[in-house]
């Protein structure tokens, strides 16, 4: 019998220490930390800023029409999924956190600036050092919005699949103007951007 509760015992602690080297699946966490929403917000802030200062740049874009249309990546949903619900109330439509996903938001808001973060570099090497080096800090920016404000390890993220090399073929004139275009694009989508990040931090789809 000794030997039988000697052989149950043996066996327990194997479980358990079977279980505690291999652990369990660490959970994804579901939204940012209040230190990090206030960061990522004023992260946000000076990416709309410098890509403003961006499209207004005449080194970058010169000879470029101002009136070009923008080209916004079709596939994002951030718009969709970064905008409160709204719901009927008597006469008056009021905000609705109850469908609003943080993680979901900000998973899209990660897939756009890794996608415009490929666009950048690529087009960085079709360009001449001082119109390059113009990019460098909006990427700088991008790299610490994809660093600190993504609740998904740096390993997981997907990466932008489409060729863009294709983008730029045809002259020097016809990239700046189709740069230009995608620029825009992204300004648009940085404004959605910034304010989904700006209700992320006010917190007011927790309550």
């Amino acid at each position: 019998m000794a030997n039988f509760y000697l052989f149950l015992t043996c066996a327990l602690m194997l479980a358990v220490c079977w279980r505690t080297s291999t652990g369990s699946p660490v959970p994804t966490a579901t939204s940012l930390s209040a230190d990090k929403c206030g960061e990522c917000s004023e992260l946000s802030k000076a990416l709309l800023r410098k890509i403003t200062e961006l499209l207004n740049n005449e080194d970058l874009f010169t000879g470029v029409r101002r009136n070009a249309h923008p080209v916004v990546d079709r596939k994002g949903e951030t718009a969709l999924v970064c905008a409160p619900s709204l719901a009927q109330h008597s006469s008056c439509a009021t905000l609705s956190n109850t469908s609003f996903s943080e993680s979901t938001c900000l998973e899209n808001i990660m897939k756009d600036l890794t996608h415009y973060a490929a666009v950048l570099k690529s087009y960085k090497q079709i360009s001449p050092k001082t119109e390059a080096a113009l990019l460098d800090p909006t990427l700088k920016i991008i790299q610490s919005l994809l660093e600190k404000c993504s609740l998904t390890p740096a390993e997981e993220k997907e990466s932008s699949e489409e060729n863009i090399a294709q983008m730029w073929e045809g002259n020097r004139f016809d990239q700046r103007w189709k740069m230009y275009r995608v620029m825009k694009g992204f300004h648009i989508r940085t404004i959605t951007i910034n304010r989904a990040m700006g209700y992320i931090s006010s917190g007011d789809h927790r309550n």
